[in-house]
């Protein structure tokens, strides 16, 4: 191989490698300083929903000491209180509310079907009523929200204490964030940034070309 022809294929791994690391750092940096934002976000907002929802949320707790599964599930407050939560979150990605008690059964959810699910295992569940706070970013290829069923979605779960009016612990609430929109954002941003990155080193590695020769 000749020098000239060495010197552009040293030159072009180079400027590959530069560009691959310079991509990589930025997609990184965007990504560490927006989902924590969004993550936030969406802990305050569980924060502002379970203390609104306050009295609905003891009931629910107190009626799964009693109640069984099934119960729950036919308890005329669970259709009213779902009905009500619907017209709350009106304007706001959140797609599944759940309330799950002290033992880990699922007292309440806007999926009928989960209601009386053990979530005990979970460990966003199991950290949330330790007094923390959980959030976990996940991919659906199918979920069901309310009533409708929506496809390929990226959700961020988010786990928040609920506390009884003596201030213990007395369950977790539970909500899923539709944040597809916000990924794709992402998605496309690091796409532009790709393109700019690659687009200024192939001006680079022409102009080296043409010293090269000259030279």
């Amino acid at each position: 191989m000749s020098p000239s022809r060495r010197f552009a294929l040293f030159a072009a791994i180079i400027l590959v490698a530069v560009g691959s690391a310079l991509s990589w750092f930025l997609d990184r940096a965007a990504s560490d300083q927006l989902l924590p934002i969004v993550e936030h976000q969406s802990v305050g907002l569980s924060r502002t929903l379970a203390s609104t929802l306050r009295r609905d949320i003891s009931q629910f707790l107190n009626d799964a000491r009693t109640m069984d599964a099934q119960g729950l599930r036919n308890d005329p407050h669970t259709e009213a209180f779902r009905t009500a939560l619907r017209i709350h979150l009106v304007g706001l990605p959140i797609v599944k509310v759940k309330i799950v008690n002290a033992r880990g059964l699922t007292a309440f959810s806007t999926d009928r079907a989960q209601i009386g699910e053990d979530k005990s295992a979970d460990a966003g569940f199991q950290r949330a009523l330790a007094g923390g706070i959980a959030t976990e970013l996940t991919f659906r290829k199918q979920f069901i929200a309310f009533d409708d069923i929506i496809i390929d979605r990226h959700l961020l779960l988010s786990y928040v204490s609920v506390k009884d009016f003596a201030g213990r612990i007395d369950g977790v609430f539970e909500i899923y964030q539709d944040v597809t929109d916000l990924l794709d954002t992402l998605n496309r941003s690091r796409q532009v940034r790709l393109a700019v990155i690659f687009g200024a080193l192939a001006l680079v590695y022409l102009a080296l070309l043409l010293l090269r020769r000259r030279t």
